[in-house]
């Protein structure tokens, strides 16, 4: 029986394509996309094309994202204004209204897309 389930489970995968992961790591190019931020604005690649992105993906549940958030923001004042980095965070969850909240509650300043 316990020979069967994995077959079992083969045989189902079997007309599907492989799963392929690809990840990105420092100094990889970022795969196209777009977001939106907080205040509507619409950013994608061309936004930050030819500048270093420094791109924090974090969750307002996650204590360790709320640790280091206060260090983002800290980083995004020192280059704020300089057209060589460009500051963006995405909520992994959390939504518009919490994520919107938690900013302004934490003085947490730099561009932000909140997901769903």
């Amino acid at each position: 029986m316990l020979l069967a389930c994995p077959l079992l489970a083969s045989c189902v995968r079997d007309d599907k394509a492989p799963e392929v992961r690809e990840y990105v790591r420092v100094g990889d190019s970022l795969p196209r996309f777009s977001v939106t931020l907080t205040d509507g604005t619409r950013v994608d690649n061309a936004t930050w094309a030819g500048r270093t992105l420094v791109l924090v993906l974090f969750s307002i549940d996650c204590s360790d994202c709320k640790r280091e958030l206060p260090q983002v923001e800290r980083f995004f004042q020192m280059v704020k204004g300089r057209d060589d980095i460009y500051t963006l965070g995405i909520s992994r969850a959390g939504g518009h209204e919490a994520v919107t909240s938690y900013w302004r509650d934490n003085g947490v300043t730099f561009p932000c897309s909140p997901q769903e």
